[in-house]
């Protein structure tokens, strides 16, 4: 997994904001953080700002990583799924 945490939007690559699906969510706290599939903090960061953050997550490698998963000979699937999640505060007018 790759995490990236831009300070403005004019800082995020062109291409994440083209053509990656885009969200947001609002923050009130001055820590961000990535849970396990437990639900227990397995990262935590500084949050960009308290407010509106923008975010987009991009998956590549699922499709392979479901094929080594359910193969009679089971390959080491490790690093096959690869995770790139990008935030950034949203601009304000």
């Amino acid at each position: 997994m790759r995490l990236e945490v831009f300070d403005s939007a004019s800082d995020v690559p062109p291409e994440l904001l083209s053509q990656q699906p885009r969200h947001s969510f609002r923050s009130s706290s001055n820590k961000i953080a990535l849970v396990d599939t437990e639900g227990y903090p397995a990262l935590e960061l500084p949050a960009p700002a308290a407010g509106t953050i923008s975010c987009a997550v991009a998956c590549e490698g699922r499709e392979d990583a479901y094929k080594a998963r359910h193969h009679e000979h089971r390959e080491n699937i490790r690093d096959v799924e690869r995770w790139r999640i990008t935030i950034w505060p949203e601009q304000t007018p």
